[in-house]
């Protein structure tokens, strides 16, 4: 298959996306289920649907280009899952005709050709969730072209301050989507001081045009009064919410394992050869930085799931195509692509369905959203979700503002503090639930401290997770 796409002929992309629509044939087949992530951009896209701000009346850290994304996907295509996985693998598609088309420009290789592509393709392909509409995926090609603007002014003799500027535009945007990408403004301001001589006002320059997208989103939300609320909840979201995996600890790392021991092996055959061009050995660098950046925004995400390897596939593509190019024995190098392709295959399929050991070591109970008996009350109902888990939407609506535990949570647990008293009364005033579903065992304290709350709802299910229904509205 590689000799095939050694050939530098534009054509060889359709081919790319026929496979990569071909391999998603098993996923979309099979059983149909929601991720949390997924569910969560429904919920967003139908409440701001409703009239609603962003971060005033629904808390989450979701960026706000993502969550006008959404709020378009919701009008467009009422959140047919469907229409999630086709864009979605358009997305991913993109993606790779970026990365190609960087590393051809770059020069960094021997000869041009859509190899890189391919790789790329097949590492998203190494777990289902890789090709579904999700703000990191969303902010993705944003993040791409900022990285190619970087390396194009790094590699420039003229050094135009054109491709800071665009390289900054970029990476602000791509904040703006998911707001961990704002790692690689500092990431990519190191990689000019290790690997470029540009001058102290450039550095500016990149910083400035960086911070100009969030400063216009900021004044956006100052206009509707809601510009502390964007700022807490979206600009400092990584640092305040916690690092929970959605899958097992040990899971994660199985849909990246043979990529990382190619890694790794790349890393060795590029010592061995060790004669590289002072662009090459430049682009080396520059790519060993991006891993590390990757491997910091990995970690600083909420939600531990294999998709977030996101960040690491750019600078491992490159590095694997490095060393599927360098092998000379062409029949090794499509030895060594056929079990990357094979074990990414079999790595998304077995997770999917759930078969042999993936069951066990992949498990997937936080990662989706719940289809359960149970949940039919909250049919057509508007509820509140006390709690991490976001299954209880999928048939119900949004009432409060409160989507976001993490976020939510000093509101219900630091009740001594009349400010926090009074954003619970009002909202429940104004957006009063049917059913209030309590996972954390807190609605009684709020009762206890509220008494017009309490008045207004009833215990009908206590346990692990207690339910209440309204009784009666809240008056002054």
């Amino acid at each position: 298959m590689l000799q095939y796409f050694r050939i530098n002929d534009p054509f060889r992309l359709a081919w790319i996306l026929l496979i990569l629509f071909i391999a998603q044939i098993p996923i979309w087949t099979g059983p149909e289920f929601v991720t949390q992530f997924q569910l969560k951009g429904f919920i967003i896209g139908e409440a701001l649907n409703g009239g609603n701000t962003m971060y005033k009346d629904i808390y989450d850290s979701t960026g706000p280009l993502s969550a006008g994304f959404y709020w378009m996907y919701h009008n467009i295509f009422n959140n047919s899952l469907w229409a999630d996985r086709i864009l979605g693998t358009l997305i991913v598609f993109i993606q790779a005709a970026i990365v190609n088309a960087i590393l051809n420009n770059l020069k960094v290789y021997n000869e041009s050709s859509y190899i890189s592509a391919l790789v790329y393709s097949f590492l998203c392909l190494s777990f289902f969730t890789f090709s579904l509409l999700s703000p990191w995926m969303l902010s993705m090609p944003f993040v791409l072209m900022s990285i190619y603007f970087t390396i194009i002014h790094m590699n420039s003799k003229t050094k135009d301050d054109i491709y800071l500027i665009m390289a900054g535009l970029l990476m602000g945007t791509a904040s703006l989507f998911y707001w961990t990408n704002s790692l690689y403004i500092i990431g990519i301001e190191v990689i000019l001081v290790v690997s470029s001589a540009t001058i102290f006002r450039r550095y500016l320059l990149f910083l400035f045009a960086s911070i100009l997208p969030i400063a216009i989103a900021y004044c956006y939300f100052f206009i509707f009064d809601a510009s502390s609320e964007f700022f807490y909840q979206n600009s400092l979201s990584f640092f305040n919410i916690g690092s929970h995996f959605s899958v097992s600890k040990y899971g994660i790392l199985i849909p990246v394992a043979i990529p990382l021991i190619m890694l790794f092996a790349s890393f060795f055959k590029m010592v061995e050869r060790a004669s590289f061009n002072f662009n090459q050995a430049k682009v080396n660098t520059s790519m060993v930085l991006l891993l590390i950046i990757g491997l910091f925004a990995t970690a600083f995400s909420d939600g531990k799931e294999p998709s977030k390897f996101i960040f690491l596939l750019f600078p491992m593509t490159y590095f694997i195509c490095y060393l599927l190019l360098l092998i000379q024995r062409r029949f090794i190098a499509e030895i060594f692509f056929g079990v990357l392709s094979v074990s990414a295959l079999l790595t998304n399929y077995n997770s999917y369905y759930q078969k042999g050991f993936m069951s066990e070591i992949l498990n997937l109970n936080k990662l989706t959203a719940k289809h359960e008996p149970d949940n039919a009350p909250f049919e057509n109902k508007k509820i509140l979700v006390i709690g991490e888990d976001l299954s209880h939407y999928a048939k119900a609506k949004l009432s409060t503002p409160y989507l976001n535990w993490e976020i939510s949570k000093p509101l219900f647990e630091e009740l001594d503090y009349y400010d926090n008293q009074t954003n619970l009364y009002v909202n429940f005033k104004h957006h009063a639930p049917d059913l209030i579903i309590d996972e954390k065992g807190v609605f009684k304290n709020i009762q206890n401290t509220i008494p017009l709350i309490k008045k207004s709802y009833k215990l009908i299910e206590e346990g692990d997770i207690s339910i209440y229904s309204k009784s009666a509205s809240l008056k002054k």
